[in-house]
């Protein structure tokens, strides 16, 4: 704390530092060295060093190295972008991260933006890695969804219920019922879909993100343009990007000189890329050892006198149209 508090001195002189300010920042630089501690450690192939012992997670299924290191970073740093193949299990890790916080005394609430088809999976790994500790529900938008909402550890909305109650908060000219919920953490998942940086609902994103202290984003497949990095950096800290939108379009996009508004290639991707590397952590399946392989199981349901008639249906429908292909297969001609 005090070789911190020379820096800042030495820094900013005519500045006054209360002791808040000055524990903050001991805090932080404490939370950087343990940072690469643990990155040096995941680089070496060595144990990942972690505030909890193995007891805090479940016996039969630790943390793979690559989630130990993301639970370090997410831990260690405020605003993290977690570039994880699909399948390398970045939900576990966050809900890890969650656990591990409120027994560190630092978690409200987390509050969870995913497509529809992925919220039952946040849901239910919620329950299933912390043993039930952590309540999971989803905002459906009712008139009981803030109380509801305020009774749980994590809240998994769509991104099109952010825009939704951000447009219900714009026309009653009150506060958005999410922004007044309580909490500290904020999650993007599969955050390509905050793309388009103008749109609402990427605007009511970046809005309810500003709230939160601790903000991630997951993606296996961020941007296929630079153009939409754009948002997610923002949405994970402003300072990234401190750049407008048509400034940032000048600065990363190669305009036509004939045809308007026709993109004929990018510049300055390094810059770009380097200022994603402040935040991303990236994990491939294939750097994954410790994965355990694909296994195939067959799993049999009693079907009931209806469901069995509709099953044959589709068996015989099918015969009848794959058995002509197969014959001409067979066929010598």
């Amino acid at each position: 704390g005090a070789a911190a508090y020379k820096d800042l001195k030495t820094l900013f002189p005519r500045a006054e530092w209360d002791s808040a300010a000055q524990a903050l920042v001991a805090e932080l630089r404490t939370s950087a060295a343990l940072w690469f501690a643990a990155k040096e450690a995941y680089e070496k192939a060595e144990r990942v060093p972690l505030p909890v012992s193995d007891e805090f997670f479940d016996p039969q299924y630790l943390p793979f190295a690559h989630q130990r290191w993301g639970i370090a970073r997410s831990l260690s740093c405020y605003r993290t972008f977690f570039l994880w193949d699909m399948g390398t299990g970045k939900t576990r890790t966050l809900v890890e991260v969650f656990r591990i916080l409120r027994e560190l005394g630092k978690f409200k609430r987390a509050l969870v933006f995913a497509p529809p088809i992925v919220m039952p999976t946040w849901v239910r790994e919620t329950k299933r890695w912390s043993a039930g500790g952590l309540k999971a529900v989803v905002w459906e938008g009712g008139a009981d969804s803030l109380a509801e909402a305020s009774a749980a550890d994590v809240v998994v909305a769509s991104y099109a219920r952010a825009r939704l109650e951000s447009a219900r908060a714009a026309k009653n000219k009150t506060l958005s019922r999410l922004l007044q919920l309580d909490y500290d953490v904020i999650v993007a998942d599969e955050s390509h879909s905050l793309g388009n940086v103008k749109s609402q609902q990427t605007k009511a994103l970046l809005e309810l993100s500003a709230k939160a202290a601790r903000r991630y984003a997951l993606s296996g497949t961020a941007a296929d343009t630079p153009m939409k990095l754009y948002a997610q950096l923002r949405f994970l800290a402003p300072a990234l990007l401190p750049l407008d939108w048509t400034s940032f379009l000048k600065r990363c996009v190669e305009w036509s000189p004939c045809i308007e508004h026709a993109i004929v290639g990018y510049k300055n991707l390094g810059e770009l890329n380097a200022r994603t590397d402040i935040v991303a952590i990236r994990a491939k399946k294939a750097e994954c050892l410790t994965l355990p392989p694909v296994l195939t199981t067959d799993v049999y349901y009693a079907l009931g006198v209806k469901q069995r008639a509709r099953y044959n249906e589709l068996v015989v429908a099918a015969q009848a149209s794959i058995t002509p292909l197969l014959d001409y297969a067979k066929s010598p001609d």
